[in-house]
Order: structure tokens, then C-alpha cells, then sequence
């Protein structure tokens, strides 16, 4: 009960908090200033008047003559809205206090009743700008965060092509240089096979063969499962990791070691994939590009989150920037974060490696 009070005072006292900033006087405008200055030149005025008897308390003019000060309250209305007029329709009052007191209290009654009307047309004038600013701002921040997602959907689009034609060029590479050559030599020695006459010869020959077609499915079901891996739909993030890892490790002689800490358990597919994509991008840059020797990554299951760090001892990131494929690895790292709304962080070193961690939210 207590909690749900201080929670409705706090709410109440940022309101009102709010109510006073956005009525604090444009002191920093000068247009605020000369309708202040209005507001002095008709007060003098109006005891300019009442000095020479041009006025006096029971003319009908007296109390019209108050209504003058409607003309720089409702201006200062239409210029910056209740914070305007507020401050104007009170400094009229201030410059009239000592006319208020000085009349009868019938005469006091009328001004203070004049000075009332001004003051509820001025806030009616005031509140209609403010909401008609406020719309006008809206509109504003609406069409400019369409835009900036329109922009960032285009930088999205550019980028996922890019990283799209990147990795065909790459699967396109590794088929030419191994499997396709591996596929030509197997099928020149099967015509070497089929010519020959020597048994022994035909023998050696076809196990060679069979050796190259082999290693030659191997690779085939490694460029299926850098696709689409079924060991991420089967048994999840965990062990699509260790089968990264221990890839990389056959492929490139680089030893990998995995860490697991905390309390493992399923992600949305989405997330699993995307996180499957980002230590992926992140394990062939250390191949491509680090010259590393050993490659740490560890998966810290929290209540809240997953962290996910892979560091390397390779040569670290240039000073100058990236290649232009690990950039690009970098940056498709970056807009699979935006998609898991989690957070990237890029730490590099010349000559003592790189550090990239990732930390995701789980839901």
C-alpha cells in the first residue's frame, strides 16, 4: 500500500513538475520582451490618462480600458502558448496592483473581474497552440523516425545483400577449390581405371578414388550444414557451437576450446539462429584473417540474458580498419545484434588478439 502511494506521488510530483517547465517565461526570446514592454506602455498610458482626468473611476471607459492588456496576453498566447501568456497576463496584474488598491471596492471588483476574463481567454488561446505545437512536434519526431527506419531499412537491405553475394562468392570458391577439383581428379583416375590392365594398379587406383569421394561428401555435408545446420533445429545452440568449434579445429589445426557456465536451456529458433550466425561470422574471421593459434568461446547462461565471448590470440584488428570481407563479417555482426535487440561489444588489440562479446536478452 505504501509502495503503490509513493509510486502515485512520484507520478503526480513529475506531472506537476513538468506542468511548471513548460510554463516557465521564453526569457531568452526577444519577442517576449517587447510584448512585456506592451504591457508597460499601456500601464503607462493608462495613468497617464487617469492623471489628466481622462479617466476617472466611474466612467464606462475605466474598466475598458483594462481590457487593452487582452491585446499583448493573447499575443504572447499565440506566440509560445501558456508559457507566454501565464507570465504576460501576471505581469499586467503586478503593474495594476497598485490602481486595483487604490479604488473603491466596486472599482476593484470590476478590474479583478476584467483582468479574470483576460486571464481564461488568454489559457483557452494558450492551450489550443500548445496542443496544436504539441501535434505539430509529433507529426515531426513520427515522420523523422520513419525516415530513419526507412534509411536503416535500406542500410539493412544494402548490407544483407552484400553479406548475401559475400557468401556465395565464398561457398562459390570452396567448391571450385575443393570439391569440384577433388570430383575432376576422381573422375581422371577412374579413366585411368577403366584403360588400365595392371589388377594391382586398378586396385590402388580405386581406393584413391574412393578416398577423394570420401573427403569429398565430407565437405559437401560441411557446406550443408554452414547453411542450415540440423544440429541447431535438433539439439539446439549448445552443441551447433561445439560443432563449429570442432570444425574449425580439424579444418584449420586452430584449437578451439568451449566453455559452458550457468544454467543451459532452449532460445527462440529465431535467436538460436541469429546467435548460430554470429559466432559463425565471428569463427571464420579468426580463420580468414587473425592468424590466431587458439580460439576461446564461452556461453554464460544468466536468468536474464546469454553472453557469448570468442576471443582469439590472432593479430588483432588494424588500426586502419578491417579487410573488406572481415568488415563485412563485422557488420552483418552488428545487424544480427539489432535483430536479437542485444548488445555488441568489440574489444582488439595489434598482435593481442580480439575479444567479441555478445550479450542477448532472454525473454
Amino acid at each position: 500500500m505504501i509502495t503503490a502511494v509513493a509510486v502515485i506521488e512520484k507520478k503526480l510530483s513529475q506531472k506537476i513538475l513538468r506542468w511548471l517547465q513548460n510554463s516557465l517565461p521564453p526569457l531568452r526570446d526577444r519577442r517576449f520582451w517587447v510584448i512585456q514592454l506592451l504591457v508597460v506602455i499601456i500601464d503607462l498610458g493608462h495613468m497617464v490618462f487617469e492623471a489628466n482626468h481622462l479617466l476617472v473611476s466611474e466612467s464606462e471607459l475605466y474598466l475598458l480600458s483594462v481590457s487593452i492588456y487582452l491585446i499583448p496576453v493573447v499575443y504572447a498566447a499565440l506566440s509560445f502558448g501558456r508559457r507566454g501568456a501565464i507570465s504576460t497576463a501576471l505581469w499586467s496584474i503586478l503593474l495594476s496592483t497598485p490602481e486595483i488598491i487604490g479604488h473603491d471596492s466596486t472599482i476593484r471588483l470590476g478590474i479583478l473581474i476584467q483582468f479574470a476574463i483576460i486571464i481564461v481567454i488568454a489559457t483557452i488561446v494558450a492551450n489550443r497552440v500548445d496542443s496544436e505545437n504539441a501535434a505539430a512536434m509529433a507529426a515531426k519526431e513520427s515522420n523523422f523516425r520513419l525516415l530513419k527506419s526507412k534509411e536503416n531499412l535500406e542500410i539493412y537491405i544494402e548490407l544483407a545483400t552484400e553479406a548475401q553475394e559475400e557468401e556465395r562468392r565464398r561457398l562459390s570458391r570452396e567448391l571450385h577449390d575443393e570439391t569440384l577439383q577433388s570430383l575432376v581428379g576422381a573422375l581422371g583416375e577412374i579413366t585411368v581405371v577403366s584403360e588400365g590392365v595392371n589388377f594391382e594398379d586398378q586396385k590402388w587406383r580405386l581406393l584413391r578414388i574412393h578416398k577423394t569421394l570420401e573427403e569429398t561428401i565430407v565437405n559437401v555435408r560441411r557446406y550443408c550444414k554452414n547453411l542450415r545446420p540440423s544440429l541447431l533445429d535438433d539439439l539446439g545452440l549448445i552443441d551447433a557451437i561445439e560443432w563449429l568449434a570442432s570444425d574449425l579445429q580439424k579444418r584449420s589445426g586452430i584449437e578451439v576450446s568451449i566453455k559452458i557456465m550457468g544454467e543451459p536451456g532452449r532460445l527462440p529458433p529465431r535467436d538460436e539462429l541469429l546467435i548460430f550466425r554470429i559466432a559463425q561470422e565471428a569463427l571464420h574471421n579468426v580463420e580468414r584473417h587473425s592468424g590466431a593459434t587458439l580460439v576461446e568461446v564461452s556461453l554464460n547462461f544468466h536468468a536474464k540474458s546469454l553472453s557469448v565471448l570468442i576471443s582469439d590470440n590472432g593479430r588483432g584488428l588494424s588500426p586502419q580498419g578491417p579487410p573488406t570481407e572481415t568488415g563485412l563479417g563485422l557488420r552483418g555482426i552488428d545487424e544480427r545484434t539489432k535483430l536479437l535487440k542485444g548488445t555488441i561489444i568489440i574489444e582488439s588489440q595489434p598482435s593481442r588478439g580480439t575479444k567479441i562479446h555478445l550479450i542477448v536478452p532472454r525473454v
